[in-house]
């Protein structure tokens, strides 16, 4: 086999995303279009396992906190387990309260869990979810032919 070296200039990018980690790995926050907020179990234990959250909103930065709180706290919002091990939190009140709308679930591309167990999540920076349930395979392109060097 020929080795060939070649350089790497301005023309080439680098990747820096790195590998996708597990679902079980990453911290994952949705929220759809009637206020359910939809956590991982990664998250929700991370956060202690609370039984309930109190939500809160920053106008100025457009973000939304999630705190763990006690279930007695009138304004505390319970969270629920579904049967796929996530954890849904029906946030419509709040998300109401504050006009916070979206057409479609979204996911929070940047949550940041803090030393107290509150989650930050930005309103500003979301991407679509699409459900398998909705969502059908795109149809890829061939592979590309690379040609063999001499040929």
């Amino acid at each position: 086999m020929n080795q060939v070296k070649v350089e790497l200039d301005a023309e080439w990018e680098k990747f820096e995303g790195g590998p996708a980690r597990t679902f079980k790995e990453r911290i994952h926050v949705t929220l759809n279009e009637r206020g359910g907020i939809y956590i991982n179990s990664n998250l929700f234990t991370q956060m202690g396992r609370p039984a309930a959250v109190s939500l809160y909103y920053n106008s100025e930065r457009d973000q939304m906190a999630i705190v763990p709180a006690s279930p007695q706290r009138p304004e505390a919002f319970p969270v629920r387990v579904k049967k796929n091990g996530s954890h849904w939190i029906y946030a419509w009140p709040f998300c109401r309260h504050y006009n916070i709308r979206f057409a479609a679930s979204q996911k929070f591309l940047k949550p940041v869990l803090n030393e107290d167990r509150s989650v930050i999540l930005d309103l500003r920076n979301t991407t679509p979810v699409f459900h398998k349930s909705k969502f059908r395979k795109a149809k890829l392109p061939p592979p590309r032919q690379h040609s063999q060097a001499g040929e």
